[in-house]
């Protein structure tokens, strides 16, 4: 029994303990008033201004595509901004004017020859199957197809120069914005698109009222051409003259119009220009359009067609153009948010920023620990700079992106400014669905449908098939046959260019648009049904192959000269394997072609598998002849990116084998920003988040142009150069799937996060399954993450770290672990579910920095939540914190591990 004595001690002990836990209680509501005054200074994270600016004019230049002015778009009409003060140019183009006309490549009678051509190539004689018979009797005709055309330019003559001059571009608003002072007036320009009108609209306004006045005038670099004045519209009417190497004559017409809306002052003609004079402000609605209705079909009037676009939205006035244009355009933008902080440097002029990144690259080479030029906040620029340029150059209705997007200024723009289907228009959309903008895919989806049409005939007269096919390039006018070189004998474009139906099915569960596109993947199939042949050399497995065809674009170093030519590169096996079974897959959903779907499931167990060749490397053709070559294709490595079949947890020996294959590429081997991108994407899927994030400032400070538009080959960053956009878009998707992957039934969180992006979050990227994820990090490890169901489907998650999950009330979700690193829980469409890592055995409600204790951060996150809407939280979760405080303390004890 105690002693009186040790009565007394336990009771001075209890009265200390729960003194101790009343002073606790206090200093816990007394940090928390704290940290809510200080975080009522911060509205939430900050990622930095989203704007690009400078600091002088862009140099127009005839003929030439500018790597310095300033780019809008609404899918239909894409311009550049120059910015001058004496004279302001806006050049700009409408998709459908190309040079040539409606025109059919295929080579009649080409199938005749089909088995001469693949019996030199079953002989290992390539070259000469190309001289002696493909060159003059199987090859498209013409040989080339035809080019993108600029259309027209705006020039506003204002005669005045001034200083404090600023341009940029804030992707928040799509908006390129000029500002200047001159004679003590401040003036400002606006230049938008609006896709809702279909109209460019420029708003000119000034600090004082009665200072606007200039000239305003259309041009283009076109010789056929009418202008005219029209009440408050100048007019322009051209017909395209230019006739590219193929030597098709062009037959497309166009107009374009712009309407001066005049706020005070005085609107006057004169000549073929209206002069503004004592304006207060101004607004100019511009609008274009051509006669061409379809690839097949020309007899647009487009007179009419541009007249009636600009009166509509003329009648509108300013204002509601613009809520128009904002609504529609943020409407996709602020579905995706990053946040990777910010610095001083965003004070810098972006070409500063570019430069600066530039000589960090150089100064590292390739010793990237001596790499100090980071500059996170531009990274996140250029994340939502790409999608500004999806945004801007496709929407539904308008054509593909092509190789410079949409933005061109010349008669014979690099590789005709087409869509090139052996990989960097595919590169152009891969970003597309995970990056939310599901609707700019649209345009790519109806190309497929065009080809499907014109590909139907080159199938019947090149090969004597079924179904439809297209070689490595198309045009405005869905040239399918191969084309140029020996190079355009590759067949299979159109099973790559089915992958995007495919991903579209896979991110959004949309049945009807499966049953939509079924039929072109289906004939996209039936060609190779007919197509593919036994191999039947002596001694060799009869594999199905494709014969003839090409690796882009490598010679079989085996075979030497003859090596352009073959039979069964890996590539083609890949992408029919996986079209194969995408027709296979859609088949069993819509509950059709059983038969077919059988005859594909044989066709597909024949086809060659992936190989591993002697040097441990991915083959890249059937015979283990592969060398180390620093070539910018990476052909072989579709099954790794874009198809993810390759993936190092699901197939680690073929994952290290396409290793290998990018070991031997290098990174800094050639100056096209489309392989740099490839390789970044590989990187990525491999999970080797520093290695991307190596190549991805190198992209950035050698290969971007000045206004984050192209990756340059040759020129200059802000002069000319050959231009194309799929490297920036290329990009995008590496920088995407650093945070989050979608592959093999997983939602992957934070697979390559690189060791510099410390602390950040991305919102509204989307998962395979129809989930949407928000992601946030810290101190390089997942700290939460937000899933919205839109299926309803079981939702399986890759993480490093442990999980708990949660529904929208806040109650527990039950969660199953199938294997190391994964996380299956049951959802419902409609619902969201927040997931907290944590590092603890037993993890702790309010431990939200996961490191198995509750802390001074861990009430920081709280009040943060709090001020930030905080949705459901409320003084509960703040006695639940007080709780796990004195539960744990600042050193947890073994209960809180």
């Amino acid at each position: 029994m105690r002693t009186s004595g040790e009565g007394v001690y336990r009771n001075r002990v209890l009265f200390a303990v729960e003194e101790r836990n009343r002073l606790m209680r206090r200093e816990v509501l007394v940090l928390f008033a704290v940290l809510v005054a200080a975080l009522s200074l911060i509205a939430g994270a900050d990622p930095g201004p989203l704007v690009l600016f400078y600091t002088s004019p862009a140099t127009y230049t005839s003929n030439a595509t500018s790597n310095a002015a300033l780019p809008i778009g609404n899918g239909k009409l894409a311009a550049m901004v120059y910015g001058g003060m004496g004279e302001e140019i806006i050049q700009f183009n409408e998709d459908t004017v190309w040079a040539g006309h409606p025109h059919n490549y295929a080579h009649t009678g080409a199938s005749a020859y089909l088995q001469q051509i693949r019996n030199y190539i079953w002989a290992g004689q390539g070259k000469n199957a190309y001289d002696l018979v493909a060159k003059n009797n199987f090859m498209s005709v013409p040989l080339r197809q035809c080019p993108y055309q600029p259309t027209a330019e705006l020039r506003l003559t204002f005669n005045h120069s001034g200083t404090n001059y600023r341009r940029q571009l804030d992707l928040t608003t799509a908006t390129a914005s000029v500002t200047y002072t001159a004679g003590g007036v401040t003036y400002q320009r606006d230049c938008f698109a609006s896709y809702p009108d279909n109209v460019i609209v420029i708003r000119l306004t000034a600090s004082q009222p009665g200072k606007i006045g200039f000239t305003c005038s259309l041009t283009t670099p076109h010789t056929v051409v009418s202008r005219s004045v029209s009440g408050n519209d100048v007019v322009l009417r051209g017909a395209v003259d230019h006739v590219g190497l193929n030597g098709l004559a062009s037959d497309v017409e166009f107009e374009t119009r712009v309407r001066i809306l005049s706020e005070g002052g005085s609107v006057t003609p004169s000549g073929q220009t209206l002069v503004v004079s004592g304006a207060d402000a101004v607004t100019l609605v511009l609008g274009a359009a051509s006669n061409v209705v379809r690839y097949n079909d020309i007899s647009g009037n487009p007179s009419q067609r541009c007249l009636d676009t600009v009166s509509s939205a003329a009648a509108k006035g300013f204002a509601a153009l613009r809520q128009a244009q904002l609504n529609d355009y943020q409407a996709l933008f602020n579905r995706v948010t990053l946040d990777l902080g910010t610095s001083d440097k965003v004070n810098n002029p972006t070409d500063v920023r570019l430069k600066a990144i530039e000589t960090g690259v150089a100064a590292a080479k390739y010793d990237w620990s001596l790499f100090n030029a980071d500059d996170l906040q531009l990274l996140t620029v250029n994340f939502q700079m790409a999608r500004y340029l999806l945004i801007s150059g496709s929407r539904p209705g308008s054509q593909p992106l092509n190789l410079q997007g949409k933005w061109n200024n010349e008669f014979e723009p690099s590789w005709e400014g087409k869509m090139t289907l052996n990989i960097n228009e595919e590169m152009n959309y891969w970003a597309a669905e995970v990056t939310n903008l599901a609707e700019c895919h649209e345009p790519l989806f109806d190309m497929i449908q065009d080809l499907s049409e014109t590909g139907a005939v080159v199938a019947a007269e090149h090969y004597g098939a079924d179904g439809w096919v297209v070689h490595h390039n198309t045009d405005l006018w869905r040239g399918a046959a191969p084309i140029n070189s020996p190079g355009g004998l590759w067949p299979s474009g159109g099973a790559w260019l089915c992958m995007h139906l495919w991903w579209h099915y896979e991110y959004s569960g949309d049945v009807n648009f499966l049953a939509e596109v079924y039929p072109l993947m289906k004939g996209a199939a039936e060609f190779f049904v007919d197509f593919l042949v036994p191999d039947p050399r002596t001694g060799r497995i009869p594999y199905l192959l494709t014969n003839p065809s090409h690796s882009p674009e490598q010679p079989n170093p085996a075979l030497g000269d003859n090596g352009e030519l073959v039979a069964g590169p890996t590539m083609d096996c890949q992408l029919i394997r996986n079209l194969f079974t995408y027709v296979i897959e859609a088949s069993k959903i819509l509950g059709v072609d059983a038969e077919f779907r059988q005859l594909l499931e044989q066709k597909r167990s024949q086809l060659p598998p992936n190989q591993i060749g002697r040097y441990g490397q991915l083959q890249e053709w059937l015979e283990d002849v592969d060398v180390p070559n620093t070539h910018r294709h990476l052909s072989h490595l579709v099954d790794l990116m874009p198809a993810g079949n390759i993936t190092p947890h699901h197939t680690p020996e073929l994952a290290a084998a396409t290793e290998v294959v990018l070991n031997w590429k290098g990174d800094d081997t050639n100056n096209t920003a489309w392989s740099q991108a490839w390789k970044m994407c590989c990187r990525v899927r491999l999970g080797q988040g520093n290695h991307a994030y190596m190549i991805l400032n190198k992209i950035l400070g050698t290969s971007h142009t000045y206004n984050m538009t192209f990756s340059r080959k040759g020129g200059t960053a802000d002069g000319t150069s050959e231009n194309q956009i799929d490297g920036n878009l290329g990009v995008l998707m590496g920088m995407a799937e650093m945070f989050l992957q979608s592959h093999q039934g997983e939602v992957y969180l934070l697979p390559a996060l690189p060791d510099k992006m410390v602390n950040g979050s991305v919102t509204g990227l989307r998962a395979r399954g129809g989930f949407e994820v928000d992601i946030t990090w810290q101190n390089h490890a997942l700290r939460s993450a937000q899933i919205r169901s839109q299926l309803g489907r079981t939702c399986r998650v890759r993480s490093a770290w442990p999980i708990a999950v949660t529904d929208g009330s806040g109650g527990s979700v039950p969660v199953q672990s199938p294997g190391e690193n994964l996380y299956e829980f049951p959802t419902q469409a409609g619902q969201s579910y927040t997931l907290t890592a944590y590092s603890c055995t037993a993890p702790i409600l309010s431990d939200y920095n996961q490191d198995c204790q509750v802390d001074f951060e861990d009430f920081a996150a709280l009040a943060g939540d709090w001020l930030n809407g905080g949705e459901g939280l409320d003084l509960s979760d703040l006695a639940q914190m007080a709780i796990d405080w004195l539960a744990c303390g600042r050193d947890p004890a073994d209960t809180c591990r």
